[in-house]
């Protein structure tokens, strides 16, 4: 993903800064939607896992990154909810 990118866009819920997810993060919210732990804006259970991501600065959505486009859309985020990240 352009790295440009992250400096016009921001998450379309809180209107915060997004920054990539780092592996670190990656591996902790993977853990979890293995667990079936996590769920979407929309209320659906988030199961595949993530590869690349984006976080919003409060550290509470995630957006998935797919073939390097930001899936910006309010039911595809994920809800970090008990994640220390």
């Amino acid at each position: 993903m352009d790295p440009n990118l992250l400096n016009i866009i921001c998450c379309p819920v809180t209107r915060e800064k997004l920054s990539t997810a780092t592996p670190k993060q990656l591996a902790l919210i993977n853990a979890e939607i293995a667990n079936n732990t996590l769920t979407k804006l929309d209320g659906s259970i988030a199961e595949n896992p993530q590869s690349k991501a984006l976080i919003n600065a409060t550290k509470t959505l995630l957006y998935p990154i797919e073939e390097d486009i930001p899936i910006l859309l309010e039911n595809e985020a994920i809800e970090l909810k008990g994640i220390v990240i």
